[in-house]
């Protein structure tokens, strides 16, 4: 049971057994034992935490694809866990490295995986928790992942603005898999309650109209780009390098999978380069552009013209 319903269990239990009390009155054989489980449940109620960040949702649905609480159709089930999979983990890595890439091959994320562990009552449930053990970092990661997840879907289906702003805080590679969540459920005519720690959202119809349609106006669009600059530093484990335009602007860019620690090694801090980014742009709508960069090759496309010219040169790191 997670934190949520587990409060909400305990809180109607300790009301029937105020009832119960009452109508009880001073008997002597019944009165003691109910007050004594009431003060179980008051325990066990003050005992769960105010603020709960734990790596567990579930989600229960009900509409198009479900039969009562009996049984959900599978190929929905089947399409909604693969995208809450793979929207967590894109999560995840972002959490845990800052900056994820924007094409190509994701990391793998044992750690973010997910298993389905029960099917609980109400609609029809399905409980997500880590498929394996982990670290209390990793697991602190995790748990801003799928509740960071749970705030994305209201922010669509609330408003722009909020929207803008739970988008700003989520990788680029997101958006699709959001937009292909939203329409799945609206194809199928489904509703969704979902619970995430101390985070409870109700997406209705209407909500999920509002959020197909909010997504889907949200543009996208990349670029490569040669930006003229300094090397300020990188940070290997994340595959992160900083970079200083001639503008001032400091951008912070994941390497690309052919971008090499060694290439990376060969430069020296405050050396001008033109190396070339891929530029990803996502513009929710009505609000501001928001961009994120990949370092695609340290060598500028200006050298590359040069060696085709002159094939004798040859080409250095910021070259």
């Amino acid at each position: 049971m997670n934190k949520v319903a587990e409060r909400s269990f305990l809180k109607s239990q300790i009301v029937d057994l105020d009832r119960l009390i009452d109508l009880t009155g001073d008997d002597p054989l019944m009165a003691p034992g109910l007050i004594a489980r009431k003060t179980e449940f008051e325990r066990r109620l003050g005992d769960l935490p105010t603020y709960i960040r734990q790596p567990q949702s579930t989600f229960y649905f009900s509409g198009g694809p479900v039969r009562g609480s009996q049984g959900i159709d599978a190929e929905f089930a089947s399409k909604m866990l693969d995208l809450v999979q793979e929207i967590t983990t894109f999560e995840f890595l972002h959490r845990k490295h800052g900056v994820l890439n924007t094409r190509g091959r994701v990391a793998l994320a044992p750690e973010a995986k997910l298993m389905l562990t029960a099917l609980p009552r109400g609609s029809f449930g399905l409980e997500l928790r880590p498929a394996n053990e982990f670290d209390m970092v990793d697991g602190q990661f995790l748990g801003d992942a799928l509740q960071h997840f749970t705030d994305l879907l209201g922010a669509a289906s609330e408003s722009d603005a909020a929207f803008e702003t739970a988008l700003a805080e989520a990788p680029v590679r997101v958006l699709p898999k959001l937009k292909s969540l939203f329409e799945t459920l609206q194809t199928y005519d489904a509703q969704l309650r979902l619970v995430t720690g101390d985070r409870e959202l109700e997406l209705s119809r209407d909500r999920i109209v509002s959020a197909v349609e909010r997504v889907q106006a949200t543009s996208e669009n990349a670029e490569e780009v040669v930006i003229d600059g300094f090397y300020r530093g990188a940070t290997l484990e994340s595959r992160k390098i900083d970079f200083k335009t001639l503008d001032q602007q400091v951008i912070t860019a994941r390497l690309a999978d052919d971008i090499s620690e060694q290439d990376i090694g060969r430069l020296v801090l405050n050396q001008r380069l033109q190396p070339t980014f891929r530029r990803s742009a996502l513009q929710p709508r009505g609000g501001t552009v928001r961009h994120s960069y990949e370092l695609l090759s340290l060598v500028s496309q200006a050298a590359q013209l040069a060696v085709a010219a002159n094939p004798a040169q040859e080409l250095g790191a910021g070259e």
